[in-house]
């Protein structure tokens, strides 16, 4: 009988089931033909390390065009085929036949997902595999959100173990009160790159070029002329001037001043010459031109236009880049043309970029329905989490808000998600890198099923239950899980003395869903200044916390304080039982506080943060810490799956 389609995600738009089985084994071999480029063997070492973690057998990667039963073999096609497509015929052997590196790179994908299911073998048969949209993207805001690299990296990973292709990264914007602000590259412009998280030209290049290994695509945004605070920070006389119509003006730039045009310019331009720059040559670059709004005249909005026609125009003529564009002709209509070659836009809202106008003028579109698409964590007005059962029944990436076109409309270029951190600043609800995985990571499958293939065989459920095994991508712990097996259970007591005193732990740090206790005494002359119990490069718990001198922990750049100050000269049991968006503590088995996310109405009758989500992942690489660590003594520290 012949065999039935594997379930991966995205599923394989075509199937031919043959008899039997494919198996791994320790002596199979990964051979690529000696004739493809450099791309396809870094591809495959890649491929190689993956199956080590997977199933445990370390396989050897050569250029060859010999194999045998077991193997696997990546050569070109003997017929052109579309980009990212891929031809896999599944015998004794695995051949896999693509026209480039990215298609070999998600036929990859497919043998892994199978193998992570099955241990070690994969049904025999023919697929023929293809993307239906070209584009098919997640966007993040880590402007208005300090996230490491390490987290872009993270993410890149799992879109591309879901044949996600297009990563924009919306690097520069600011919280609603104006008070907080980010600028996310290191920058030649005095005062324009953020101070508290940022990335080296050196590390973005090389994250563009890694993640292009892997099939996506890093598109780099910098939105103005709106959403600009940081860069009229760096340059106040570039500002909007204040005048009786505006309802903000210091994070816009006076798109009427020659020179603000000039500048942005040059801050592109940074990025984008030289002989090695950080947006290399080939690639899309995001001009953002979001959310324009306020124009006190025909006459600004005119200067809009310009300005944005410009930009344009600058990106794709004199830096050689594919421009990409927020929407915003229909909210400042006028008669100043904006060149529409070769642009990008992103499909958003409709009173901002009317799809038929877009359409009629020929923009190439992205979907990116506010209604469908936009995640923001805790907020009432956009989705906390995605409604998935809409993803995948209801939006259509090529219905560009309400403009129903063919899926194969050449202007039609696929579709995205987003999550927006709008919660910063004084509207700032906690959220973490717990939060905001939890909820991107939710949306992903269903957005993957419904860019690359037909949603013939999945409904929401069986979506979610696939993800629930293939999960996430080789090389990858984003919910921060102990190795199998792992546990700490030290007896001690351990006395720290201050300072730099600790003891290191076979263990990192340990998601939420766990407990930590312990047993602690401060010393009768401990002082008032930060200590630190337990820390790793990602966090500390604090037995004397900054500020308020009491029990608490610091995450994610917040400190968090329990309404329990630690006695001197007394021991007493601490336990910190962690879950999503929470913290409880229990002191000598009682419990004292939970730490958690809380809302009330404000007098214009939307909800107030009046306290933060408190997502805990617990620190366990040191016990005490290299700089403020705790005076005192600590014992009988266990750490638990959950409270008894």
């Amino acid at each position: 009988m012949a065999n039935k389609k594997p379930t991966v995600l995205p599923e394989l738009r075509e199937w031919t089931g043959h008899e039997g089985e494919f198996s791994i084994a320790p002596a199979s071999k990964i051979w690529v033909n000696p004739a493809l480029d450099a791309a396809y063997m870094d591809m495959a070492q890649r491929f190689a390390q993956d199956v080590q973690e997977i199933t445990g057998f370390g396989i050897d990667v050569a250029a060859n065009s010999a194999f045998a039963a077991g193997d696997f073999y990546f050569t070109e096609s003997d017929e052109p085929l579309a980009k990212e497509t891929y031809h896999m015929e599944i015998a004794d052997g695995i051949i896999i036949k693509t026209s480039d590196a990215v298609g070999a790179h998600w036929a990859t994908r497919t043998v892994l997902q199978i193998l992570k299911q099955t241990g070690g073998s994969i049904p025999k048969g023919l697929v023929k595999d293809y993307p239906k949209f070209r584009v098919r993207g997640f966007h993040l805001d880590v402007g208005r959100k300090a996230v490491p690299l390490s987290f872009l990296k993270m993410w890149v990973k799992q879109m591309s173990w879901y044949k996600l292709n297009d990563f924009n990264v919306h690097l520069s914007d600011e919280c609603f009160d104006l008070n907080y602000y980010g600028f996310r590259l290191e920058s030649d412009v005095p005062k324009l790159t953020s101070t508290d998280v940022f990335y080296t030209k050196e590390e973005f290049r090389q994250f563009i070029a890694e993640s292009a290994a892997q099939g996506v695509n890093i598109v780099p945004e910098f939105d103005t002329p709106g959403h600009s605070m940081a860069f009229t920070n760096a340059r106040p006389d570039l500002a909007r001037p204040e005048h009786p119509h505006y309802h903000e003006h210091k994070n816009y730039l006076d798109v009427q001043n020659p020179a603000a045009l000039e500048f942005i310019k040059e801050v592109f331009a940074e990025y984008m010459t030289g002989e090695n720059p950080v947006f290399p040559q080939g690639g899309v670059v995001h001009i953002g031109t979001d959310e324009y709004k306020g124009a006190a005249n025909q006459g600004e909005k005119e200067a809009f236009r310009a300005y944005q026609d410009a930009l344009l125009r600058f990106v794709r003529d004199d830096m050689r880049r594919t421009p990409r564009v927020w929407g915003s002709q229909t909210e400042n209509s006028g008669e100043t043309p904006v060149t529409v070659r070769g642009v990008q836009m992103h499909m958003w809202n409709a009173d901002y970029a009317n799809p038929q106008e877009m359409y009629d003028l020929g923009y190439e579109m992205i979907n990116i329905h506010e209604h469908a698409g936009y995640i923001v964590p805790g907020a009432e007005y956009y989705q906390d989490y995605l409604d998935k059962e809409k993803v995948l029944n209801e939006w259509k990436p090529n219905n560009m808000l309400g403009l129903a076109l063919a899926e194969d409309d050449p202007q039609v270029l696929g579709g995205s998600y987003a999550l927006w951190n709008d919660k910063t600043g004084a509207l700032d609800n906690g959220t973490s890198d717990v939060e905001m995985f939890d909820r991107m990571f939710d949306a992903l499958p269903c957005f993957s099923q419904r860019l690359w293939s037909d949603c013939n065989d999945y409904d929401v459920a069986a979506i979610d239950a696939l993800s629930e095994v293939i999960q996430y991508a080789p090389g990858t712990n984003p919910t921060y899980e102990l190795p199998e097996g792992a546990e700490l259970k030290i007896e001690g007591p351990i006395t720290l003395c201050g300072g730099e005193s600790y003891v290191e732990t076979p263990l990192e740090n340990a998601g939420v869903g766990r407990v930590l206790e312990f047993r602690v005494k401060r010393d009768e002359n401990s002082g008032e200044n930060p200590q630190v119990l337990f820390e790793s490069d990602i966090g500390q718990i604090m037995a004397v916390q900054t500020g308020t001198g009491a029990l608490g922990f610091f995450r994610d750049f917040r400190d968090y304080s329990f309404d329990y100050v630690l006695p001197k000269g007394e021991w007493v049991h601490v336990a910190l039982e962690t879950a999503l968006s929470r913290t409880t503590l229990y002191v000598n088995g009682k419990k004292l506080q939970t730490l958690e996310g809380d809302w009330e109405m404000g007098e214009d009758g939307k909800p107030v943060c009046v306290s933060k989500w408190a997502s805990l992942v617990i620190p366990l690489q040191r016990i005490g810490s290299k700089t403020n660590a705790f005076f005192g003594e600590i014992s009988d520290i266990i750490l638990r799956c959950k409270a008894s």
